[in-house]
């Protein structure tokens, strides 16, 4: 899997932090399965509103 290095800790956060499904140190196996190809679609319409809302939040500080 290749994957932009930003779009992926974006991920990372958006799962860790706004959704609370993984945490930091769970195993990568729980990342890999929020990458399967039948969340594509709707991970990245994920990823697009919670990048929105980070520059949002930092535009406003």
């Amino acid at each position: 899997m290749k994957f932009n290095q930003y779009a992926l800790i974006l991920l990372i956060e958006l799962l860790v932090y706004e959704k609370a499904v993984i945490t930091m140190s769970d195993h990568e196996e729980k990342l890999f399965f929020y990458l399967q190809p039948k969340f594509h679609s709707r991970m990245n319409e994920h990823l697009k509103n919670y990048h929105t809302k980070i520059q949002l939040e930092e535009s406003s500080v």
